[in-house]
């Protein structure tokens, strides 16, 4: 079945053209490029949150040396479920001790990232409309609105804050 005839949710397809475009992994690495206080050093989060995944695997192997001689598929669900249980107190409570989702609810909520983020939204579907302008055109003559179209048209173009 062509994808293009199942009507789907707007906002699901411009995440994922969000994330095609690059425009996530842009996001993350300028948000695990940020510095924190970690073990009485300035260090980036990507680099605080290497050191704190390194020191729980340490101490889970130092509790069961078996691990390493596991599956590795399995050893690797079973140490990633450690990471992340508990929204990921074991990272939390390391000797370098991130606190994973405070901070990523920082960055989400810093004013300069969710400007970013609206700006790489809006400038797609401004693109979008620039590509499909001409098809749009034949659409509205003929009175066959779509509910997108009409949402853009209300907006101007925009995405409603």
């Amino acid at each position: 079945m062509d994808r293009r005839t199942v009507k789907q949710d707007p906002a699901r397809d411009l995440t994922e053209r969000f994330k095609k475009e690059g425009h996530f992994d842009k996001l993350k690495q300028e948000i695990l490029a940020k510095t924190i206080e970690c073990g009485g050093d300035s260090k980036t989060i990507q680099e605080a949150l290497k050191l704190s995944v390194s020191d729980v695997v340490r101490q889970l192997v130092n509790e069961d040396e078996e691990i390493v001689f596991k599956n590795r598929g399995s050893t690797s669900a079973m140490l990633e479920g450690q990471l992340i249980k508990n929204n990921y107190a074991k990272i939390k409570d390391s000797e370098f001790g991130v606190d994973v989702e405070k901070f990523v609810g920082e960055a989400l909520s810093d004013p300069a990232i969710r400007d970013e983020i609206k700006r790489g939204l809006v400038d797609m579907t401004a693109d979008e409309k620039k590509e499909e302008g001409t098809d749009k055109l034949n659409v509205d003559a003929n009175g066959n609105n779509s509910e997108k179209t009409q949402e853009m048209a209300d907006n101007n173009g925009e995405i409603a804050t």
